[in-house]
């Protein structure tokens, strides 16, 4: 039982090493209530629909949005976030589908930046350093030999 001044820990854990070593550190203290619930933990969950490289490709196309952001002298945070810019690779990984459409590809943010990002994921647009002391040193520069559309 813990007293007034205890502190409650819980641990779960699936080692009985481990178990072994909690129990025998904090057990017999008097200022640590230890419950330790055994078995196995859940599997992770991961992430659904998300390949490996999205975080790069996320990455990539948030130096484009910026760039689009600044030529058009719009805020950033108006236009899209990380979780926009996911929700358009995983939209042009299905195929664009019309009925779909994300945010960034629809009305004024497809205007402003969206078909730009667009022509960066189907490579016909690429990002290069421009001027690497520019508040945005990135530009947005048209492929000649595009990667073609699967």
């Amino acid at each position: 039982m813990a007293s007034a001044n205890s502190t409650s820990v819980t641990v779960v854990t699936a080692d009985p090493a481990f178990e072994a070593a909690m129990r025998a550190t904090f057990g017999a203290s008097n200022a640590i209530d230890l419950t330790i619930v055994s078995g196995s933990l859940p599997e992770h969950a991961g992430r659904h629909e998300e390949g490996p490289g999205l975080a790069m490709v996320v990455s990539l196309l948030t130096a484009a949005l910026n760039h689009c952001c600044t030529q058009e002298q719009i805020a950033f945070g108006l236009v899209g976030s990380a979780g926009d810019l996911r929700d358009l690779v995983r939209w042009y990984n299905l195929g664009r589908p019309d009925d779909r459409r994300p945010e960034l590809a629809r009305g004024w943010r497809e205007e402003v930046c969206g078909a730009a990002l667009i022509e960066v994921l189907s490579g016909r647009r690429a990002l290069r350093i421009g001027d690497p002391t520019a508040e945005v040193p990135v530009v947005l520069a048209p492929v000649d030999d595009p990667v073609q559309d699967s």
